[in-house]
């Protein structure tokens, strides 16, 4: 597995925490327990497996959900992602390197949530 990392200049690419706080009024104990019940979500390996199977549908399902939730979360280029997946899965277009470009865009928000949660 490679390892990501991402330079705090670019932490805002993948987590908006003025819009994710602006979100939830501010309050950033709600916003700590949502990045890391996001982080423990199943839903990416569950994209990873539709993918593995050709199960387009069970894909285009799990890349709506993972959409939602970086939506939600403030998480922009995860949203992105995911957004362009499903919509290539919907129109039953070839992928090409969606997966993986998600995928990595998914490890690099990671590092960020992480490095966020660690700050405390």
């Amino acid at each position: 597995m490679e390892e990501y990392t991402v330079q705090r200049e670019d932490f805002d690419r993948y987590l908006d925490s003025g819009d994710a706080l602006k979100r939830l009024g501010g309050n950033k104990m709600l916003l700590n327990t949502l990045l890391k019940k996001f982080l423990a979500d199943g839903t990416e390996g569950k994209l990873k497996s539709a993918i593995a199977e050709g199960d387009q549908e069970g894909a285009r399902a799990a890349a709506h959900t993972i959409k939602g939730l970086a939506g939600n979360l403030s998480l922009p280029a995860l949203r992105e992602a995911a957004a362009a997946l499903e919509a290539a899965l919907k129109a039953g277009q070839d992928t090409g390197d969606l997966p993986q470009r998600m995928y990595e865009i998914s490890a690099k928000t990671a590092v960020v949530v992480n490095a966020v949660l660690a700050e405390g």
